[in-house]
């Protein structure tokens, strides 16, 4: 009887290590929780890394030695490009600093992902709606209730590195309304977060897709209302375009949905800032996409990116070399980001005694997505880009161009591609799209046919299980 329950016993503990290990991921990376003795940080995210640290540990053989093989074969890609650009402009310390954080990075990606698929589809939907509830409410208590006070109290003796978010001024006249922060250190933060849980429950949950979808766009409109942050929409749409690859009727094939919904992701990629340059020099624009935080998020990146390229076309600068491209960066700000909105002193003069203000150039590159092109350059780019899609096909996505689209569209509202934001944002979409492909396969297979016999039943369960 013991020899019975044992496996059943074991899934239960493997499945209840990988739950906390999902939530705590999220919620270090929700509050920021870091190492920092004296304010110098040690270890970013430090209860995120812990938890995928733990969550590495559980994983089976066979996914360890495919999860290890993926790390080893970037780092090595890393190593070559550090040292070709330390060759070519130096500061190894600094590029050696930046590679490891993105292993460290791309390595709480990886457990969130394994630990995701290690769950039941329905404790991931109540889990993520759990936590989308949560946000929400916590949030309408921040912004209407007596939340704030312990909320600032808790962020400032969380981030004791690095600065909170307290322009209520700025979130007033670009936003319309003071954000919450609900226990994160900025208000981008909570917006990223809580469409992360949101995409996360859609991807998980067993609702009937039509009814999934409203449910999510009443969601995402309450959340944007209380947040106000684009992301959530940026969310929507990512969850719009995985409806349309799995349960779209019209076009047969799915593989030709997914590629045709990654490349119309794509597409709102770099039609986003391209869009608001143009209306921005025709009409006047409107007061976000004139705002400073706009043209850090979106126009400069595109124009910092496009000027570098044509400089390291194949390798980019690399990670760690800003200096490369300080020239460029501040023909960027000096000469075009004087047209915008600001409160930024690096924004308002082309002098650079404004830019000496800024304590890393990392902050005026506050887009992951054109980060990429410009620390790996086209032909690193893809090299790392076509390792990253044979990865997510090993390790069992069945649309993995589908999660590096949505990975592009949710890059645009983060900074640092060596973070650990983009890769938990990849490993949570890429491993939870693999309920959809499992719900629809069990849909096809359900014994509508089967003879009511126990003989038919028992055919009807070998056909499920194989």
């Amino acid at each position: 009887m013991t020899a019975t329950h044992a496996p059943r016993s074991v899934k239960a503990n493997s499945e209840a290590t990988s739950i906390w290990v999902v939530l705590l991921i999220l919620v270090g990376f929700h509050i920021g929780l870091s190492i920092a003795p004296g304010g110098v940080l040690l270890v970013p995210f430090a209860l995120s890394g812990a938890a995928a640290a733990l969550g590495l540990l559980t994983v089976s053989g066979q996914d360890r030695l495919k999860l290890t093989s993926i790390l080893l074969y970037i780092s090595a890609f890393l190593l070559l490009s550090g040292i070709i650009g330390v060759a070519m402009d130096g500061y190894p310390v600094k590029r050696l600093t930046a590679s490891i954080q993105l292993i460290y990075s791309l390595a709480i990606g990886l457990s969130l992902f394994e630990n995701i698929k290690n769950l039941r589809q329905q404790t991931v939907s109540r889990a993520m709606l759990t936590i989308g509830l949560i946000l929400l409410v916590g949030s309408a208590l921040e912004v209407y209730g007596p939340l704030r006070p312990l909320s600032d109290w808790a962020r400032v003796h969380i981030n004791t590195w690095r600065p909170v978010y307290w322009d209520d001024y700025r979130d007033i006249v670009e936003y319309g309304g003071i954000r919450p922060k609900f226990f994160s250190q900025e208000p981008s933060v909570l917006g990223i977060v809580l469409t992360i849980s949101l995409v996360m429950w859609f991807l998980s949950s067993s609702l009937r897709p039509t009814i999934r979808l409203l449910a999510l766009a009443a969601m995402g409109l309450a959340g944007y209302y209380l947040v106000k942050s684009i992301t959530i929409f940026f969310g929507i749409g990512i969850c719009a375009a995985y409806h349309f690859t799995y349960y779209a009727k019209f076009i047969s094939s799915r593989t030709f949905r997914s590629y045709t919904a990654t490349v119309l992701m794509l597409l709102v990629v770099i039609a986003i800032p391209l869009t608001a340059l143009t209306f921005n020099n025709t009409t006047g624009g409107i007061r976000y996409t004139r705002s400073a935080s706009f043209f850090g998020r979106q126009i400069a990146p595109l124009l910092i990116t496009s000027a570098m390229i044509p400089e390291r076309p194949l390798l980019g600068i690399g990670l760690g070399g800003w200096e490369a491209a300080r020239p460029t960066m501040y023909d960027v700000y000096g000469n075009v980001g004087t047209q915008y909105n600001t409160g930024y002193q690096f924004v308002v003069s082309v002098d650079k005694s404004g830019f000496a203000r800024i304590p890393d150039l990392r902050f005026m590159m506050t887009n992951a997505f054109w980060e990429y092109w410009l620390m790996f350059g086209l032909a690193g780019g893809m090299f790392v880009l076509l390792n990253l899609y044979r990865a997510l096909s090993v390790l069992g996505t069945k649309t993995p161009e589908l999660a590096l689209a949505a990975f592009a569209v949710f890059a645009q509202t983060l900074g640092g591609i060596g973070a650990p934001g983009p890769w938990i944002m990849l490993g949570a979409i890429a491993a939870t799209s693999t309920f959809l492909s499992v719900e629809k396969r069990d849909a096809a297979a359900q014994p509508a046919r089967v003879s009511s016999s126990p003989l038919g039943r028992g055919q009807a369960y070998r056909s499920q299980r194989g």
